[in-house]
């Protein structure tokens, strides 16, 4: 995922939860492994898969550690 974000005026209405409920749907029907997201921009973004079970870990496929990033990922295979 990447750059997860809504509009302040929708927020409180559980969107971000349903978009990452619905996306956690297919990526195990796709035997996919676990969802991650790297990135700081988004605080609200950041608490929101932290109450979803996210865990921090280091950098992923190209991503470098950097100030402005966090990375996070939920396993899939614990489910």
């Amino acid at each position: 995922m990447k750059r997860f974000f809504i509009q302040p005026k929708f927020r409180g209405m559980q969107i971000g939860h349903r978009l990452l409920q619905d996306l956690k749907t297919r990526a195990v029907a796709l035997h996919l492994p676990y969802l991650r997201e790297s990135g700081v921009s988004q605080p609200e973004a950041l608490e929101l898969f932290t109450q979803l079970g996210y865990q921090q870990r280091g950098p992923f496929g190209q991503y470098q550690a950097k100030p402005y990033s966090a990375f996070i990922e939920k396993s899939l295979t614990e489910l």
